[in-house]
């Protein structure tokens, strides 16, 4: 990929431990020696990330190995788990943004950019607990060793908990990106009860809405619909998706295999942007974005969300 589309890419979560260490990195020696790209020797955390802010800027091709070829472990008294004063962590997190906004202004993307770029000093970098097995020459580390993978605070790690809707005379597939706390408690979709998914269905049906998990999986098939959502588990901050982070994907080719689908919507920017990033690849099918039907999507009231859907589901339902 090139170094724009490595951008957008960093932008999804400007504060992932995956972009700023370097050990899970391969680099060009020639872009180091020629633009003498060194770490800053007085910093003992995030030299790694401000290393590669710099290497980026002369790069002009990224390529991501899907394969694990090397394994991270951290354990207690590791220079990795070295404690650090809040003050120092809050001055380098000020420092990396400096960092980001000269590369994102170099590149002509930092408008586009400016709110994510800006709430990188409040975000948390993780490392995502990658684990594997030790290698038989090493000695197994006791149970006291390991360190337990903390959450963000508000944060909890969640899985969808429920089955997809589907079957073999299904045409329609609309992704949501995850249930929210709300659906999530009903084990059904769209449950929060000032979401307009389901009043917008009735309106491009011209059907009454239903009510029950009974009659919204009825009216769904009846319509010929599938219905899903893009993350099977993630870690999540209340019902945001905006939030999500350290996703396992839905396997979305259970459905396609199965039913004849002739168009996939998302509903919403976060379950389309989060079905190109862990999907399309392995779907290798395009999806259509469409307006949210969320409460959070107040910009868009009932009317407007049916215009839109109705144009792209024109000839569907």
């Amino acid at each position: 990929m090139s170094r724009e589309e490595y951008a957008e890419y960093m932008m999804q979560d400007p504060a992932d431990y995956y972009y700023g260490v370097l050990w899970n990195k391969l680099y060009r020696r020639r872009i180091i020696e020629e633009h003498n790209l060194v770490m800053d020797t007085e910093l003992r955390w995030c030299e790694d990330f401000l290393f590669n802010l710099s290497f980026i800027r002369y790069a002009e091709r990224f390529t991501a190995v899907q394969s694990p070829v090397y394994y991270y472990m951290k354990r207690k008294g590791s220079l990795a788990n070295t404690e650090w004063k809040k003050a120092t962590t809050v001055t380098l997190r000020f420092r990396l943004l400096e960092s980001y906004k000269d590369l994102y202004q170099s590149m002509g993307l930092y408008k586009e950019n400016e709110l994510r770029i800006n709430s990188f000093v409040l975000s948390i970098a993780r490392d995502g607990g990658v684990a594997a097995p030790l290698s038989r020459r090493r000695q197994k580390l006791e149970p006291e060793e390991y360190i337990a993978e903390e959450l963000p605070p508000g944060y909890v790690h969640a899985k969808h908990g429920f089955e997809p809707v589907y079957d073999r005379h299904s045409r329609i597939l609309i992704l949501g990106s995850f249930p929210s706390v709300k659906s999530r408690e009903t084990s059904f979709y769209y449950g929060h009860p000032q979401n307009r998914f389901w009043k917008l269905l009735a309106a491009l049906t011209g059907q009454d809405m239903p009510e029950t998990i009974e009659e919204k999986t009825r009216f769904l098939l009846e319509n010929r619909i599938a219905l899903w959502d893009v993350v099977e588990e993630c870690d999540i901050l209340g019902s945001s998706d905006l939030s999500i982070r350290n996703v396992i994907p839905n396997d979305i080719n259970r459905i396609l295999e199965k039913a004849p689908i002739e168009i996939i919507c998302a509903n919403g920017s976060e379950a389309f942007r989060l079905y190109k990033k862990y999907c399309k690849e392995k779907t290798n099918r395009e999806a259509v974005k469409c307006p949210s039907t969320s409460p959070a999507n107040a910009v868009w009231s009932l009317e407007r969300l049916t215009e839109a859907w109705g144009k792209t589901l024109e000839g569907w339902l």
